[in-house]
């Protein structure tokens, strides 16, 4: 014997990879490629013909199905549309060529996986392709397609979402037969406004719309509405200014609401709005969130800056933009601290701020974080403010006298709110040095002076604000922080811990 332990006849052998069974590699498969897209696999489908095979025959890899370029120099080159003089420029004809390869070798690949696909989307969701209908248009008619052509190989039974982020012809889609859709994007400035209404018409489990247009009709705007307690969210954006809102009332179980101007599409210089899309009336008026749509999570109102945009009616004010976010959503409040959040843009008219507040907050939810940019802010409308008695974190951004922004109307702000910790201005000009409102705060931990155009601090110690934790002063280049100001700033704040000097010019 030479000693060594012989080998029971019962152990098997060493299990290999090609041993393995086909449904228990597929789903070793499925684990290796989670999160990666299916353009990113063509090295396992080379690796042997029983590989490919399980590899395009596993349901789970091909659940969702998106049509994306390959290349960012392609998104860019390709997709992106042509402004100022070059906008009749004809495409690139080799770059359409690419595309129209890439095009086919997609249509390919759809035609063999077709029938498990659940999500089907064309072009990025992060960054649409405005205006890249010609592009696309040409490299399809190169490679002889149509989007029809793809949509017309998926599954009514099976798909549950589809997104158009390059602009579609609707005929050729037949949407309408989809009637399992719970979710449904389209990106189409050239739609006429009889098509999207007869797909509306026949989708009874639509959960989620993002609508872009031209213009939103009323025939359209009435086919949303009756969509009904089935839709919870909805994105509807226009070149022009945002359509009249109350035939949305109906839709009483929104929890996610966004009107306003398709942010990109006013880089058209190209773009031609119809004439009966521009809205007649001077002021639209905005049915107030709180009252109409109870289990709103969030909600945001644009009126765009096209020349059409006009500021809306809201509580009797007038403002051009509004975002609210629910306590259970907001986020970046100081710790310990919650509540809903609000921001508020270009109000030329605020007679009470209380009023726009208790209008806008989903019911039981104050404030806690306020952000107003560029609001008129007399002093009238700040008083009796109780709604603002949460408020732990406030920014004003782009405040000048004009706004009517001063000591009286800051201390006002900051009396109203006494739990407030976080306060920040951002080219908030009230004059050389901050108001002592500001630095006799109790309770603040951070202070953000940004941009204010400011030349002095008060001189020390700031025995008001000793609970100061972060002090921010970037932006003021004319602000000199000399050894002796440092110091009083220090050892009056004995809690700071961070402390950002004015940059230099």
């Amino acid at each position: 014997m030479d000693g060594r332990m012989p080998r029971p006849a019962s152990v098997p052998r060493a299990a290999t990879v090609a041993s393995l069974p086909d449904d228990l590699l597929g789903r070793i498969l499925v684990l290796a490629l989670a999160g990666r897209e299916d353009t990113q696999w063509p090295a396992l489908a080379l690796v042997s013909c029983r590989w490919r095979g399980v590899l395009f025959a596993e349901p789970s890899l091909w659940r969702s199905f998106r049509l994306l370029p390959p290349s960012e120099g392609w998104s860019q080159r390709v997709l992106q549309p042509h402004y100022g003089e070059d906008s009749d420029d004809e495409p690139d004809e080799e770059e359409v060529h690419h595309l129209a390869d890439w095009l086919a070798r997609r249509h390919f690949r759809l035609r063999g996986v077709a029938p498990p696909v659940k999500s089907f989307v064309l072009g990025d969701e992060e960054a649409p392709g405005h205006g890249a209908a010609t592009s696309v248009d040409a490299a399809a008619a190169a490679a002889g397609l149509d989007l029809g052509d793809f949509v017309g190989l998926l599954l009514p039974s099976c798909l549950t979402r589809l997104h158009l982020e390059w602009e579609p012809w609707l005929p050729r889609l037949g949407l309408a037969r989809f009637t399992g859709l719970t979710s449904l994007a389209l990106r189409c400035q050239r739609m006429a406004a009889p098509e999207p209404e007869a797909a509306l018409r026949a989708l009874p489990r639509l959960q989620s719309l993002h609508l872009a247009t031209c213009a939103v009709s009323p025939e359209l705007l009435a086919s949303i509405g009756r969509l009904g307690s089935q839709l919870t969210h909805l994105w509807l954006a226009s070149y022009v200014a945002p359509p009249p809102l109350a035939p949305l009332t109906q839709l009483r179980c929104l929890r996610e609401l966004f009107v306003g101007e398709d942010p990109g599409v006013d880089r058209y210089s190209h773009a031609v709005v119809p004439a009966a899309a521009v809205p007649k009336v001077l002021h639209q008026a905005v049915p107030e969130p709180r009252q109409h749509w109870p289990e709103l999570q969030r909600f945001q109102y644009s009126s765009g800056c096209s020349r059409h945009s006009l500021p809306a009616k809201l509580a009797g004010c007038l403002v051009a933009n509004c975002c609210i976010t629910a306590a259970d959503l907001a986020a970046d409040l100081p710790e310990g601290y919650s509540g809903a959040a609000v921001e508020l843009g270009g109000t030329s008219r605020m007679p009470s701020l209380q009023a726009l507040l208790a209008a806008l907050l989903p019911p039981g939810q104050p404030p806690g974080s306020l952000i107003l940019r560029s609001c008129s802010l007399p002093a009238a409308a700040l008083r009796e403010c109780p709604v603002l008695s949460t408020l732990s974190d406030l920014r004003l951004v782009y405040f000048d006298a004009e706004d009517g922004l001063g000591e009286r109307e800051v201390a006002a702000l900051l009396a109203a709110a006494p739990r407030m910790r976080r306060l920040l201005l951002s080219r908030a000009c009230m004059g050389s040095r901050p108001p002592a409102c500001l630095l006799q705060k109790r309770g603040l931990t951070r202070l953000s002076l940004l941009e204010c155009q400011l030349e002095e601090l008060p001189a020390g110690p700031f025995l008001d604000t000793t609970s100061l934790r972060r002090l921010e002063l970037a932006g003021n280049p004319e602000l000199d922080l000399t050894r002796e100001a440092v110091t009083d700033v220090l050892l009056g704040l004995p809690a700071l811990e961070s402390l950002t000097q004015p940059c230099q010019p």
